[in-house]
């Protein structure tokens, strides 16, 4: 949930306010989320612990079901959690186990 809330924002300040996204949005338990309506949304817009900007709290909302306010790089942090894109540097213990794990579910795809 965080990514689509950072656009413009730096990573430092987003994480800062990780636990009180957490809290302010159900545990990012998807379910919840995506029965949040308009009280929920005011709710949020009056949380000075998290940003407060209409369109990415709404979209926050409607992204528990599908996808809005999603740009290049949303989608690219999405390929690079699925391990479709490895970006670790070779040599890297992470980049191995990032290839690692990518065998393995193409593997249980065969």
């Amino acid at each position: 949930m965080p990514r689509g809330v950072q656009s413009g924002l730096s990573w430092l300040t987003i994480l800062r306010k990780r636990d009180a996204f957490r809290a302010a949005f159900a545990g990012f338990e998807i379910p919840a989320v995506a029965e949040f309506g308009d009280p929920d949304v005011a709710r949020l817009l009056a949380d000075s612990a998290i940003v407060r900007n209409r369109a990415k709290v709404e979209a926050a909302i409607a992204n528990a079901r599908g996808f809005r306010f999603v740009g290049p790089t949303t989608a690219y942090a999405l390929m690079q959690a699925c391990g479709i894109v490895n970006d670790h540097l070779a040599g890297c213990a992470v980049r191995r186990a990032v290839e690692a794990e990518r065998g393995l579910a193409l593997a249980a795809l065969a």
